[in-house]
């Protein structure tokens, strides 16, 4: 078994971290954005957490967490 595992994240945003350039004044009825967002994790298998790798960051694809991964094991 490995120690690390790549796991998929999926979240909603709440609409109130919209990136839109005047956001507040265009979009009166929320955020149009607020759609399934999806992120790759390197977790630790010994304590269940993110693992310290690049500083626990997420990855927007499958393969960048891979190379990440590799590239910390090489």
């Amino acid at each position: 078994m490995s120690r690390y595992e790549i796991h998929k994240e999926e979240w909603r945003p709440d609409g109130m971290d919209c990136q839109h350039p005047l956001c507040e004044r265009f979009h009166t009825r929320g955020c149009p954005e607020p759609r399934l967002r999806t992120e790759w994790v390197i977790i630790d298998t010994l304590t269940g957490d993110r693992a310290a790798i690049a500083g626990g960051q997420t990855y927007s694809t499958k393969r960048e967490a891979k190379a990440a991964l590799a590239k910390h094991l090489a």
